[in-house]
């Protein structure tokens, strides 16, 4: 592939036959710059140029929506299970999937995704071009998840997909078993 070196920045993107290329493979000393500032590449499939005055990045901001919800690996009807915007669990539904899509039809493959998970972590987790979000034994409470994307061209936008998660407490721990188990303290104590 080729690779951009944005020194000032501190930022390197590398480009691949998903962004166009001919191939990901170049031929040693096949490059050249002409008189008008194009660069030339040359590789085993052809050749690409480009000038890169002229190389803009899309500043198009997705919409993120929630395309897949398993719960141990068991896809659920996502209107059925999530109401308001929250997405409630009972205390044994340990092991969360969600997957996600970006929607950007320009080299969508190419779409990264970040997130966090408020009341458990507020740093934002890179997961690259991964859609998927795994969650295992998730504690009884109530969580926030917020999820940001890129579009094609790797340039993050502004939308924040929401969705509120209400993990359950075991029965043993409900308000209603807290209070028996004053009562029953209670009549023994006495």
């Amino acid at each position: 592939g080729i690779s951009h070196i944005d020194a000032m920045k501190d930022i390197i993107t590398n480009y691949s036959s998903k962004d166009g290329l001919q191939n990901d493979e170049f031929s040693d000393g096949a490059y050249y710059k002409d008189e008008n500032g194009n660069f030339y590449f040359g590789g085993v499939s052809g050749f690409n140029y480009f000038k890169p005055e002229k190389m803009t990045l899309r500043d198009f901001n997705p919409e993120i929506g929630l395309s897949n919800l398993r719960v141990f690996n068991h896809s659920l009807n996502i209107p059925d299970k999530i109401h308001n915007n929250t997405l409630k669990l009972a205390y044994d539904e340990a092991y969360v999937t969600f997957t996600f899509i970006a929607k950007d039809f320009i080299n969508n493959e190419n779409c990264e995704y970040n997130y966090r998970l408020l009341n458990f972590s507020d740093e934002w987790i890179n997961n690259g071009n991964n859609p998927n979000i795994v969650f295992t034994k998730l504690a009884p409470g109530k969580y926030q998840l917020e999820v940001m994307v890129t579009n094609g061209d790797r340039v993050w936008g502004s939308n924040i997909y929401n969705l509120e998660i209400d993990v359950a407490y075991p029965w043993w721990l409900s308000t209603i078993a807290i209070i028996i188990y004053i009562i029953i303290i209670m009549a023994i104590a006495y």
